[in-house]
């Protein structure tokens, strides 16, 4: 555009010039010596005397203020150096954005890498995700987080990296030092939550979870923080059983209701346990049948799915599944674990036919669920485009841990 500008105002003046010459056509002679003289068109006279008038006017400000002269081309010439760098630091964004690696590189060496504004430095590190393996990048990082200690800037992309490529102990790190330089930051919060996941360790994680949920109810962060929360809280129970027992509700709809459902779910859950052990497994899973028939917990389901393994897959507890299926408390929970036994009993079939008649809302928990068991039969049946296809509508915010 600038370029545009310049040349329009170029034409402007050549046209004026032009106009201006043919106002202005007459010829002077000018005399060098008694026989010598030279013929010159009125206007390329005033033209030269305008520009030695302006040169002349430029030699006395040079002689008269050297400083200010001086001062005053510096500023010309920096202002000229800071447009081009401007220009280059837009064009190196554009050549991020559309991954064209070859241009970033030439654009990042002609900025000078140490001279570089931090964005653009982070940003060129993340572009090389796409050429260098993990340790590369992890050190690459590391090496920016050394010379940058304290800046989010670093910080942030190299903690989701590293959650991405599941270096859990400098995720946790990071994760830490983020939340001191902005204490509650959500990606510090979320990333904590990851790291616990993936131990395992559920008490600190629906902790953290609480926590996260007491900060940001609303909106995506705990849409997708409250689609596991219930869940993990049983898991959380399983592992440290007092953990109930002085816990706060109000953070989540129904206040005291949903303590007390938590409590009727894994009493439920700890009661066909020992029946189950004490080799009363049909009578287990009636329990459990029954109090999903209360309240409809995707949790009780896993249970009734792992005594139905346990038992040797007794058809009993299969029929049991398919009447919950039938009946009006019917979820899309009950369809998914009948598909996921008939998957893993190799009943292809049958499986692909509960899946095909069901297409759970991309936002819930049953979604993930759902695209995890499509990828898992379309690789049974040797489909790699499917499986494809559902692996791309799998999130590592919605993975079924």
């Amino acid at each position: 555009m600038r370029i545009l500008i310049l040349l329009a105002a170029a034409l402007f003046a050549l046209s004026g010039l032009g106009y201006f010459a043919i106002l202005n056509s007459d010829t002077i002679f000018l005399y060098l010596s008694p026989s010598l003289s030279l013929n010159i068109p009125l206007w390329a006279v005033m033209l030269v005397f305008s520009v030695l008038g302006f040169l002349a006017s430029e030699l006395r400000s040079l002689v008269l203020h050297p400083d200010r002269f001086f001062q005053r081309f510096r500023v010309s010439l920096e202002k000229a150096r800071q447009q081009r760098r401007i220009e280059t630091y837009r064009d190196f964004h554009r050549a991020v954005l559309s991954c064209d690696l070859r241009r970033v590189k030439r654009l990042f060496a002609r900025i000078t890498p140490r001279r570089a504004p931090l964005d653009i430095r982070v940003k060129n590190l993340v572009s090389k995700r796409y050429i260098w393996d993990t340790p590369r990048m992890l050190q690459g990082f590391f090496q920016l987080r050394q010379e940058f200690p304290n800046e989010l800037e670093v910080l942030l992309p190299y903690q989701q990296f590293t959650l991405e490529v599941g270096e859990w102990g400098i995720a946790e790190q990071l994760s830490h030092e983020i939340d001191r330089l902005a204490h509650n930051h959500p990606e510090a919060l979320m990333g904590l939550r990851e790291v616990f996941v993936q131990r395992g360790d559920w008490p600190a994680c629906v902790r953290q979870e609480r926590h996260i949920l007491e900060l940001y109810p609303d909106g995506v962060i705990g849409d997708q923080v409250r689609s596991r929360h219930e869940q993990r809280l049983h898991l959380a129970a399983e592992q440290e059983p007092e953990l109930l027992n002085n816990w706060s509700m109000k953070y989540l709809p129904g206040g005291k209701k949903a303590i007390k459902h938590l409590y009727s779910v894994s009493a439920a859950i700890s009661e066909a346990n020992h029946l189950h052990q004490n080799g009363q497994s049909i009578k287990a899973a009636e329990l459990l049948r029954t109090s999903f028939e209360q309240n409809g917990t995707p949790r009780l389901l896993d249970e009734l799915e792992r005594l139905y393994t346990d038992t040797g897959n007794n058809q009993a507890i299969y029929d049991m599944l398919e009447r919950l299926e039938n009946s009006s408390k019917t979820s899309l929970y009950v369809t998914l674990t009948l598909a996921r036994i008939n998957l893993r009993s190799g009943n292809t079939e049958e499986a692909q036919r509960r899946l095909q008649q069901m297409q759970p809302e991309s936002s819930n928990a049953a979604a993930s669920l759902y695209h995890a068991l499509r990828y898992q039969l379309a690789l049974k049946l040797k489909k790699p485009e499917a499986a494809l296809e559902a692996a791309s509508q799998l999130t590592p915010v919605n993975s079924p841990n």
